[in-house]
């Protein structure tokens, strides 16, 4: 899995090569992966040029609202592990 996220446009130059309009982000955390993920269609996305791929493999690429649509979807298909819940420790009392 390559985990891009945020995706941004490329410069544009004026004649004199200075930076006449500055990069835009675009919309979604994106991410690529050399094969399909189960359950994850409605997040896929067809780019004419993808920003990464996976030399001699084909690559699916995604987008999702945010890092946390993302996270959120991985841990539910067993990608990445569930977070730990730690425990607080005891408030200590002064007498």
């Amino acid at each position: 899995m390559d985990i891009i996220g945020t995706i941004y446009t490329q410069a544009i130059l004026d004649a004199e090569g200075n930076i006449a309009t500055d990069p835009q982000a675009l919309p979604g955390w994106h991410i690529n992966t050399p094969e399909a993920i189960p359950g994850w269609e409605q997040h896929q996305v067809f780019p004419e040029t993808p920003m990464r791929v996976y030399a001699g493999h084909p690559t699916v690429c995604y987008a999702f609202t945010d890092e946390a649509a993302f996270t959120a979807a991985a841990i539910e298909a067993g990608l990445l592990p569930a977070p730990e819940l730690i425990e607080a420790a005891p408030a200590e009392v002064t007498p």
